[in-house]
């Protein structure tokens, strides 16, 4: 699958509505394809994304029924929360996950060599704090939902990755139209009520860190 990325040169602003001028003619990605280990329970989960000369912007629009969200701190294991994340692949280099509950936590790592091992990868860096201060995070729900909510659930995460920070773990050239990259976009809950591992682009196996599984994303 393909994703195709716009250039904007009007501000972005994250925490605008889905439908609002600076979203409203990006287009969407559906982010529907469910493992067969998940429960019944099928988030709607949609994401738009866009860049300029400094970084890319993305907003998750999330239609749920069951939402937790406990980890506030940076790299706690968000995906055991109501999660949204963004995956993407630079050429010739390694990859960035980046995952995100739906209240204030958030993770991200520069992973290199993504063989398992007892300390999870065999190459990867985990972003310190000064790093993850460069990216900004945009969310409509509480920072911590606990108890979980049960019923229906409309909210928004958005998220802006700066091209500096990305060169601070990675050579490569700044993106323009012709540019391809690789990706996927997820949306999780290992441990809610309804556990469910729903990809863009789908996954041969329960794992997200398998980048010969990420899609197109090409910048226009």
């Amino acid at each position: 699958m393909k994703y195709q990325i716009k250039k904007t040169t009007a501000a972005v602003d994250l925490a605008a509505e889905w439908d609002s001028a600076c979203w409203k003619d990006v287009e969407a990605l559906r982010i529907v394809n469910a493992r067969c280990e998940s429960s019944n329970h099928r988030p709607e989960t949609e994401l738009k994304m866009q860049y300029d000369e400094s970084g890319i912007y993305g907003l998750f629009l999330v239609k749920d029924y069951y939402v937790k969200s406990v980890h506030t701190d940076f790299q706690e294991s968000v995906c055991r929360d109501s999660c949204v994340e963004f995956f993407w692949q630079l050429p010739g280099a390694g990859y960035f996950n980046l995952e995100m509950n739906a209240g204030k936590g958030m993770l991200l790592y520069y992973i290199r060599d993504n063989t398992h091992t007892e300390n999870g990868f065999k190459d990867f860096t985990i972003l310190p704090e000064e790093d993850m201060l460069m990216l900004k995070k945009f969310h409509t729900m509480p920072d911590v939902i606990d108890p979980e909510i049960v019923g229906d659930t409309t909210y928004r995460v958005g998220f802006y990755i700066p091209f500096e920070l990305m060169k601070k773990y990675a050579t490569f050239k700044q993106p323009s139209a012709g540019t391809f990259w690789r990706m996927n976009a997820y949306k999780c809950g290992d441990r809610t009520s309804h556990p469910h591992w729903i990809s863009w682009n789908p996954v041969h196996a329960l794992n997200f860190h398998c980048p010969e599984d990420f899609g197109v994303l090409e910048f226009c």
